[in-house]
Parts: structure tokens; sequence; C-alpha cells
């Protein structure tokens, strides 16, 4: 009997079971009529609806008037360890997208301003992404491929070509004592990789751009939940192989080898990069290694030691990565790391204060690049919406997947 289920309910028949059970017909209106009635209800107007609709494009204005003081101390916390990690990070993924180190760090302090005011998840942060950077490279390095300049004697040469007098600027142009036209190479050519650089920024802030307007448009049009269209394996196996070639791209500073090694593309790319490494080992720069193998044990053996001990840090993690650069920064400083005989490459001069807001001018490319833009704008949101969600169940509170693509 303690394995017996019984089940007591009442006989009907058909006419009882109506009776009890009384079926609502379906509103047979016809579509304008529906469409009249949704319209209707649409525009309804109160202050209530007026301050839902507001709150859910501006979800700042839901939760800051309910903060509690008790939280500030570790905002605080969390505020300055990741400002610490995105300085370095963001001047890294600036050279792995291609452009000079100083974006890096625009592109780390304007999103966390935008997260605040526009994102529905507690705990986490927006800035550079590596595989959207390694795609953003390849857009920068096919639009403003990378050139080999030198003077030779009274020649400047790029790409191994003599540049025409004819068709330089006549500032760059003097007359010698044989009364022959000839070029100031160095200023010429510090000129010419100057604006090299600039247009390589435009490339990527065209594409940026793009990429912005095409999830803004996803947003409004509340389509969000296409993100879920690509499964967790998807991602995870695209984020994993794009750590390899993030590792492979990197790997020629390591040894000091990035005027050796070119840049290869489509398919076998990563092999071929490996092969030119191996290569030129014998070109290796023997500081570039030094630096390397102490830097790289370092941060792996203090990622662990913050680790295992958060609880005795009390949640204060050692910030090893800003303190690496700013020994890197201070030796390289007095011992003239960029000089010989060390001859490493250094970020060099860093602008203060921010750039003028200006219009890309490579918007012309927006027909040639959409396709990729698409890519870059799908991958980078369903990236971080899945952070979003693992935070979100694992701290039971609810996000908007349109929201994601409005604050990415």
């Amino acid at each position: 009997m303690e394995n017996t289920v019984l089940v007591s309910r009442p006989t009907y028949s058909s006419s009882t079971f109506q009776q009890t059970y009384e079926t609502i017909e379906k509103n047979n209106s016809n579509l304008c009529s529906r469409l009249k009635l949704w319209f209707r209800l649409q525009m309804q107007c109160s202050f209530a609806r007026v301050w839902r609709i507001l709150v859910s494009f501006l979800p700042v204005l839901g939760w800051l008037p309910k903060y509690k003081k008790k939280y500030i101390v570790g905002d605080c916390i969390a505020g300055w360890t990741v400002g610490i990690i995105r300085i370095p990070q963001g001047m890294a993924y600036a050279l792995l997208a291609g452009v000079q180190p100083v974006y890096g760090l625009y592109s780390c302090f304007f999103p966390v301003l935008l997260w605040f005011v526009f994102s529905t998840s507690k705990h986490t942060s927006v800035g550079t992404m590596a595989v959207v950077c390694l795609m953003i490279q390849n857009l920068v390095d096919l639009y403003v491929p990378d050139v080999t300049t030198a003077v030779n004697g009274s020649m400047v040469l790029v790409n191994g070509e003599q540049v025409d007098w004819n068709k330089v600027d006549e500032k760059y142009v003097f007359i010698d004592e044989s009364n022959h036209h000839v070029i100031n190479g160095s200023w010429y050519l510090e000129d010419f990789l100057s604006n090299r650089e600039l247009e390589k920024v435009q490339v990527a802030s065209s594409a940026t751009l793009l990429v912005g307007l095409m999830q803004l448009l996803m947003a409004m049009l509340r389509l969000g939940f296409l993100t879920t269209l690509l499964s967790d394996p998807v991602i995870q196996g695209f984020t994993t192989g794009s750590a390899f070639h993030v590792m492979m791209s990197q790997l020629k500073y390591m040894f000091g080898l990035a005027k050796s090694v070119g840049k290869h593309s489509g398919a076998f790319a990563l092999f071929k990069t490996l092969g030119d490494i191996l290569s030129n080992l014998y070109h290796a720069n023997v500081t570039d290694i030094i630096i390397c193998v102490i830097s790289v044990p370092i941060l792996i053996i203090v990622k662990y030691i913050n680790d295992r001990y958060k609880k005795e840090l009390k949640n204060i993690p050692i910030p090893i990565e800003l303190i690496l650069v700013v020994i890197a920064t201070v030796i390289s400083y007095f011992c003239h790391f960029d000089d010989p005989p060390y001859n490493v490459n250094i970020v060099k001069t860093i602008p203060t204060g921010f750039p003028s807001f200006s219009t890309p001018t490579y918007i012309h490319l927006w027909p040639e690049i959409i396709s990729d833009c698409l890519i870059m704008a799908f991958i980078s949101v369903a990236i971080s919406l899945s952070l979003t969600k693992i935070y979100s169940d694992k701290h039971g509170y609810d996000i908007d997947a349109n929201q994601v693509g409005t604050k990415v």
C-alpha cells in the first residue's frame, strides 16, 4: 500500500463537464479591430507608464535611488580593481587591433561610463574584447597595410620603391649642392608614418561606429533574443580559437620580432605566423625575452595568490599588472631601453587629455565591411550576454538582453 497512488475525482458526462467548466469563445473580431484595440492600449499615457519606459532605457534611474551606503566600499574596491587592470589591458588590446596604445586607454574610459547608465547587470563591466580586436585588426591590415621604409643616401624607399620627389609635397623637397631635387627623408617618413597611423585609426573607428549603430538598431527593434541562437559551445569554441590567435599575434613581440614577422591572413595563417617566428628566432631580442621571462611567471604566481588567499586579502587583489607596468616604465626610462644595445620597442609618448570629437572619414567603406561588422556586433553582444547571464543566475536577478545590445 505504501507504493499505491489513490486518485479520487467525480465522473462527468459531456453536458455536466461543459456546465462545470464553461468554455470561453474566442474573439472572432477581424484584424483591423484587433489592431485598433492594440494601438488604443499603446497610446494610453500615464506617469507610471512613462516612468516604466524611461527606466527600461535608463536602468540607472531605477536602481540608483535605492542604492545602499553599505555597498560603497565594495564598489570602490571593484572599481579600482577594474581600472587598474584596464590600463595595461587597454594598451595591449589597442596593439592587437593595430592602432596606437593610447586609443586603448580611450576605449577603456568611455564604455564604463555608459555601462553605469545603461547596464542591468550588477557584477560585470564592459571594455575591449580580444575577439573583436582581432577582427578590427584584419580590417585595418586590409585597407592600411604595413609598409617598410628606408633612406638610402638621397633616396627615400617605401616598400623597396623609390619615392618620386614630383609626387611629394614641396615642403619636403630641397635642392642640394649639385642642383638636384632631394627629399628630406627623415622628415618625410616621420609624417608619412604618422599619417598611416591616423588612417588606421580612421578605419578602426569607422568599423566601430558601424558596429555600434547595428547594436543600437538591434536594441531598438528588440532583437536581443537573436543572440540566444548562438549556443554556448559555439561562443566558447570561437573564444578559445581566438585565444590562440591572440597568443600568436603577441608572440612576435615577446621575442622582439615585430619587424621580422609578416602578417598573414586566410587559411593556416596561425601556422604561417608560427613558421616565421621560428625561422627568425636567431634575430630575437635578448632584452625582450628577459622581460617576458620575468613578467609572465610573476603574473601567473600573483594571480594564483589572489585567488587562493582571497579571504586573507579581504577581496582586495594585488594589482600586479599595474605594479609591473610602473616598474618596467621606470627601468625603461632610466636605462634607455629604446637605445642600443637594448633596442626595445617602447610605447614612447602618450598624449594627455582627449582628442577632439570628429566623424570618421572612412565611412565610404561601410558597404564593403558591413558583413564583418555584423559578425562583430553579434559576437560582442553574445559574449557580453553570456557573461552577464552567469552572474545574474548566480545572484538571482534578471537582465535585459536588448539592454545588453544598447550598452555594448
